[in-house]
């Protein structure tokens, strides 16, 4: 089976391994000739470095939780509307800007992924129970949002290599260095996909 035809079936295949995949597409990255799509592969194998904006698929949406205590009560994991929360702060704790490697977000597929905000706990002190102190806060991000950071990788390498196999289905198996598609087709479908991963939008926290 060709390179180009493995990696399709990975990303088409709900169990093809996400971390397998991207390692075929450094593979194919190199035989290309493309610094562009190599880098960003490095980044979703290892993590997008400080300030490199990243790809919006990599915005997590998330909810905010508190714990409240007075003298003889207690409120557990309430859950915080973001109305309390002064506007030009909901957007860090609305959204969070998910910047370490795609084995991380793997791991958190199943059961979401939980962060301390005390930041977020100072902000709520006499805000929702006036009468109790805010003793603890965080945000929570569910599975399904790394599921969906998952499944877009997939996607835009899905949609990248059927591009490349249009125009040629041996550049897989091209040797290094020997151009299997012509500078004049390939830069504009890396650009497309790969070589500009957006402008940072909207404040977020980083994860």
């Amino acid at each position: 089976m060709s390179l180009l035809r493995d990696i399709q079936d990975n990303c088409s295949t709900p169990d093809g391994d996400v971390t397998s995949i991207l390692r075929k597409c450094k593979i194919l990255a190199a035989r290309l000739g493309s610094a562009e799509f190599e880098r960003w592969v490095e980044w979703e194998l290892n993590g997008y470095p400080e300030p490199q904006p990243t790809p919006a698929y990599r915005s997590l949406g998330s909810s905010c939780y508190a714990n409240f205590l007075s003298v003889g009560w207690r409120a557990n994991r309430q859950s915080v509307p973001l109305s309390v929360i002064p506007e030009e702060f909901r957007e860090k704790f609305q959204r969070v800007e998910f910047r370490n490697g795609i084995a991380a977000a793997t791991s958190f597929v199943g059961n979401g992924a939980i962060i301390a905000k005390p930041e977020l706990g100072f902000l709520l002190q006499g805000k929702m129970y006036p009468e109790m102190n805010c003793v603890g806060a965080w945000i929570e991000i569910s599975g399904s949002e790394f599921d969906q950071l998952v499944s877009a990788v997939k996607n835009r390498i899905l949609d990248f290599v059927l591009k490349i196999e249009a125009e040629n289905p041996d550049a897989g198996e091209a040797p290094l260095n020997s151009q299997p598609v012509s500078k004049e087709k390939l830069q504009p479908l890396v650009n497309n996909f790969f070589g500009h991963v957006g402008k940072r939008g909207p404040e977020c926290s980083a994860f």
